[in-house]
């Protein structure tokens, strides 16, 4: 049986609960003085394929800033996952997660994401890196629409993980597509490791005199 209750009673608190069999969870909505509004939820299970204690909570602040976390026990083995989202001016994600939990054996105990992306009148940059206590991958690109279309990317692993599952180590590239009603041109550079290849294609229109 499952069963869901929601409260809204007068004031700044919020309240949804939701129970099927053993497992339920609870969140909490409250609104602060200053403005800022948050969420906490809890699941507590005594079910066979869940027997985890789940605590987290999501808020934002004044600035437009999300943040989410979650800190799960599981027979004294634990996980911590934060993350903050900012949507403007500039779209940005940043995440940690520390653990010690046998299901996330082949995941780094401490690491670290950053995602960014710039939007201007006539460019587009973007940049992630993930950051372990070993190692980092991390790629940038930046997509520009005048004159042309011109793009470029970066990428560079130090990771022997991500190495063996076939990343190269490093890798730069480069295209450039312009078009008009009398020339239509593209270029592709790129190299990756040791190896390289460049490629360009160019078509023009040749105009036809009629006497």
């Amino acid at each position: 049986m499952i069963t869901i209750e929601a409260t809204a009673p007068g004031g700044s608190e919020q309240a949804l609960f939701i129970k099927a069999g053993t497992c339920y969870i609870r969140a909490n909505r409250v609104v602060e003085a200053k403005g800022r509004t948050q969420w906490l939820w809890a699941l507590e299970s005594k079910c066979p394929m869940l027997q985890a204690h789940l605590n987290g909570s999501v808020w934002s602040n004044p600035q437009g800033i999300w943040t989410a976390t979650v800190d799960t026990n599981l027979d004294g083995q634990r996980g911590f996952l934060r993350l903050n989202a900012r949507p403007w001016p500039e779209l940005t994600v940043e995440g940690e997660l520390t653990h010690n939990l046998p299901a996330l054996k082949d995941l780094p105990e401490h690491s670290r994401l950053r995602v960014t992306c710039r939007a201007g009148k006539q460019r587009y940059d973007t940049e992630a890196v993930i950051q372990t206590e070993e190692c980092t991958v991390g790629a940038s690109g930046v997509v520009m629409s005048q004159p042309g279309l011109r793009g470029s990317l970066v990428y560079h692993n130090n990771c022997t993980v991500i190495q063996e599952w076939g990343s190269p180590d490093g890798m730069q590239s480069s295209v450039l597509l312009v078009v008009s009603p009398t020339v239509a041109e593209s270029q592709v550079s790129m190299t990756m490791d040791d190896a390289e290849l460049q490629a360009s294609v160019a078509l023009k229109k040749n105009k036809r005199q009629r006497t």
